[in-house]
Parts: C-alpha cells; sequence; structure tokens
C-alpha cells in the first residue's frame, strides 16, 4: 500500500498542473500550480486528487456484488469517509475564500 500511496502521490504532483493548465488554469513560472480560481480545473484537479479513492469505491462495490459481504461494505465505508474527510474540508475552504 506504500508503494501505492507513493505512485500515487508523483503521479498527482506530475498530472495536476498539466490538468489544470489544460483547463484554463494559470501556472506559476516555477511550474507549480497558483491557486485555482476556476471552479472547472479546481474539480478536475481534486477528482484527480482522490481517484485512488474513488477506485476503492468502485473495487468494493465490485466486491459487494460478488457476494463478499460485510468487508466490502467496510472498504467502502472507509474510502469514503477519507474522501469526505479530504474534500469537505477543501470545499469549504473554497467556498469561505472565493
Amino acid at each position: 500500500m506504500l508503494v501505492v500511496f507513493a505512485v500515487w502521490t508523483v503521479a498527482f504532483v506530475v498530472g495536476s498542473g498539466p490538468v489544470a493548465q489544460l483547463l484554463g488554469a494559470d501556472l506559476q513560472t516555477s511550474g507549480e500550480v497558483a491557486y485555482i480560481e476556476d471552479w472547472l480545473p479546481w474539480t478536475a484537479v481534486t477528482a484527480l486528487w482522490v481517484l485512488p479513492l474513488l477506485v476503492g469505491v468502485a473495487l468494493g462495490v465490485v466486491a459487494r456484488r460478488r457476494g463478499c459481504g460485510t468487508i466490502a461494505w467496510v472498504g467502502i465505508g472507509m474510502n469514503l469517509a477519507v474522501m469526505a474527510a479530504v474534500v469537505a474540508p477543501a470545499t469549504i475552504d473554497r467556498l469561505v475564500n472565493l
């Protein structure tokens, strides 16, 4: 799991700038993404940020459909809880600071 986290962190850092720029966000001269003001680039970068959690929810749903029972619900719930804990503060910050 640690390897997956490390690989995804690198993928997010490398991919978030081009995704945000493709959707109209400005990049700083260092190549870093500035605070993204438009909703579309912000939503895309946030979705990219939580993509592993979305995949975890999808795999939990597949496991549940294949009859894995309670453990599938635990996986779904844990992924949704982490996603809510990550996305909710970012969304609140965005709504307050715009």
